[in-house]
């Protein structure tokens, strides 16, 4: 059973450098269902407190989406579980190994990774904010390359190439879901300027 969060912060630092390394060492570590869900949970609250706390100390653009608490909740919760089952379906549709529950796993520990990235990108904003366009960019290149070793190594898949190219477009199918969810939850996006 996973012991604490804790215990995986040096094995997010190997998940950058080594990302199917690092997901095996989870793959691996037993954890029923229940277990798996409290800890998806968990990281919905943190990226929730993540988000709040760096809306006390970064200025919002005048543009920007605001949604509520329960929203974002939801929001977090439908990424990490829908991202889940949406792992499952495309492993099977290729024939792939994983199961439910280790794309479950496998989806929290990337939540985890990106948050941990997500909290770093936080401190360099603060610190240095002429940074933002490079920092975006290196959290979407490290967010491409976690999913790729992620999902190559639950599933066992050998073509990184065709792995990334199936990601992007499950990503813009999840994308125009989560639209419709964000349209459910009154979430007025953004239009553009006349």
């Amino acid at each position: 059973m996973i012991v604490s969060l804790g215990a995986f912060l040096p094995l997010a630092g190997q998940a950058i450098t080594a990302p199917r390394v690092a997901v095996r060492q989870v793959l691996d570590t037993p954890a029923d269902r229940p277990t798996l869900i409290r800890f998806a949970f968990l990281i919905v609250l943190f990226n929730l407190i993540v988000g709040l706390s760096a809306d006390l100390v970064l200025p919002a653009p005048e543009d920007a989406i605001t949604i509520s608490t329960a929203a974002a909740f939801i929001m977090h919760a439908a990424t990490i579980f829908g991202g889940a089952g949406m792992m499952f379906v495309a492993g099977q549709m290729f024939k792939g190994q994983g199961t439910f529950d280790g794309c479950l796993k496998a989806v929290t520990w990337f939540a985890w990774v990106m948050l941990l990235a997500q909290t770093a990108m936080i401190v360099v904003l603060v610190t240095m904010p002429s940074l933002l366009e490079v920092t975006l960019i290196a959290l979407l290149i490290l967010s491409f390359v976690q999913l790729t070793g992620i999902t190559m190594e639950l599933h066992g898949f050998e073509n990184a190439f065709l792995v990334l190219l199936g990601i992007v477009g499950a990503g813009i199918v999840f994308g125009f879901f989560m639209l419709i969810l964000f349209a459910f939850l009154g979430v007025e996006l953004p239009t553009a300027p006349a």
